[in-house]
């Protein structure tokens, strides 16, 4: 598989970097998705997407396409796939900042070094880390790697420099499908706690193409806005750090996101 880019104008993200909604920014967020990923994640459906729809870029081209994308927006989004496995994201960061660009960097966590680099040259301003389980044992059964220091040792460490950066807003999402259990992000919870400058943010199960061969089910919308009132009851300083993707509405639909 060669490395290759999707670029999609004007796509909406809806993890942002203002969380107003009177901001229309974020209508304007540019994806720029990479074509690999060294975790194969239960509930993924990336590894089932079409390459036709990607292509490679030299530096030349891929500049030629942020100058022409930052006159409807200045937001862009790296994501995935892995961002952090491909070999000139810094550059490509650079030329996004070059010209002016806001960017939202999402990770698996996997690579720590790479985002502190992109850290140490204030190339991000909004970092997005996907956290597979609340145990290294759950993270290895929903990620599909053999080494727990990839979905486990090295997320954290990429969460605490991130936390300690305060050029940047830290987002770290939790996926809840069937019979995920209110102890479980409680648990979730409690490990982000230890880090400042941190949102919680858990995704309902959204498609239908998954790598597990058991049948994957969202939750009730009910229980997680009851997970969310009863943390923020118990735990105060959760209050308005705490976002909630109840279904595929809130990936079209800002006013869908709920924030508590």
């Amino acid at each position: 598989m060669k490395m290759a880019y999707r670029i999609t104008p004007n796509f909406f993200a809806p993890k942002e970097f203002d969380l107003d909604s009177n901001n229309t920014e974020y209508r304007k967020t540019h994806s720029i998705s990479f074509n690999r990923c060294n975790f194969k994640c239960k509930f993924c459906e990336f590894h089932f997407r079409d390459q036709q729809y990607y292509r490679e870029y030299d530096k030349e081209e891929f500049e030629d396409m942020v100058d022409m994308l930052i006159q409807r927006g200045k937001n862009f989004k790296f994501t995935g796939g892995e961002s952090t496995l491909n070999p000139n994201l810094l550059r490509d960061l650079e030329i996004v900042r070059k010209f002016g660009g806001k960017i939202y960097l999402d990770t698996n966590g996997s690579n720590p070094s790479v985002v502190k680099k992109a850290l140490e040259k204030k190339l991000v301003d909004v970092v997005g880390i996907s956290m597979k389980g609340v145990s290294p044992i759950e993270a290895l059964e929903k990620s599909g790697v053999q080494k727990s220091i990839l979905c486990w040792d090295n997320v954290l460490e990429t969460i605490k420099i991130c936390s300690e950066d305060s050029n940047v807003k830290v987002i770290v999402t939790y996926v809840c499908y069937n019979d995920v259990k209110k102890e479980t992000l409680f648990d979730f919870a409690k490990i982000l706690s230890k880090f400042d400058n941190v949102y919680l943010k858990l995704n309902n199960l959204i498609g239908d193409k998954h790598h597990s061969s058991e049948e994957m089910k969202p939750v009730s919308v009910s229980f997680m806005k009851s997970f969310a009132n009863e943390l923020i009851e118990k735990y105060p300083e959760w209050k308005d750090r705490v976002i909630l993707i109840l279904g595929k509405d809130a990936i079209s639909d800002y006013k869908s996101i709920n924030f508590q």
